[in-house]
């Protein structure tokens, strides 16, 4: 926590140290998410785990690209 205060000591930059608490949650789980990704890689290498934004059904009319693309 010291270091992070240390680095955003600076006059331009205190309003970002309530947030350095919330690095000891940050930097773990993208560690987490890192080995996930290893594990994948070795596992399924060609698995792409994709966030679903929306339901897609197939049967909306969708404009045709235009040709060449």
């Amino acid at each position: 926590i010291a270091v992070g205060c240390l680095a955003v000591a600076d006059k331009k930059h205190r309003f970002l140290i309530p947030w350095v608490p919330t690095m000891h949650f940050y930097f773990p789980m993208g560690t987490l998410a890192a080995y996930k990704a290893l594990y994948e890689l070795i596992t399924q290498p060609f698995y792409w785990d994709k966030t679903a934004h929306g339901i897609f059904t197939g049967t909306e009319n969708l404009e045709e690209s235009p040709s060449g693309l």
